[in-house]
């Protein structure tokens, strides 16, 4: 492929990129009325999102093989009580996550 091939796909991603993230500025002006849908689905899609994540990363789990789950068991202990000491998502998560490696990585080959 060739530089100006390259260069074209990066504006024309970078095109749609800024359009993505403007069009709901452009729909919802600042200060009108969203309505009662839209505040409901900013408040309840976080959770759902995260839920989603959740059960994403546990599907391959088999509690019958080794490590049982350990690894993951662990690693979501973390994130709790991480979360409830310090109330930061990215502190908790991104620890979790760090735990979680070195456990596969050293513990749990």
């Amino acid at each position: 492929m060739d530089n100006l091939s390259i260069l074209s796909m990066l504006i024309v991603a970078g095109i749609i990129t800024f359009l993505i993230r403007w069009f709901p500025f452009a729909v919802f002006k600042l200060g009108s009325d969203m309505g009662s849908g839209i505040r409901t689905q900013g408040k309840k899609l976080p959770f759902s999102a995260i839920a989603i994540l959740v059960i994403y990363c546990l599907r391959n789990i088999n509690p019958l093989v080794f490590p049982y789950g350990l690894p993951e068991a662990i690693s979501i202990l973390a994130v709790i009580l991480l979360h409830l000491w310090k109330r930061n998502n990215l502190i908790s998560i991104g620890s979790g996550t760090v735990i979680y490696m070195i456990l596969i990585q050293q513990f749990f080959p």
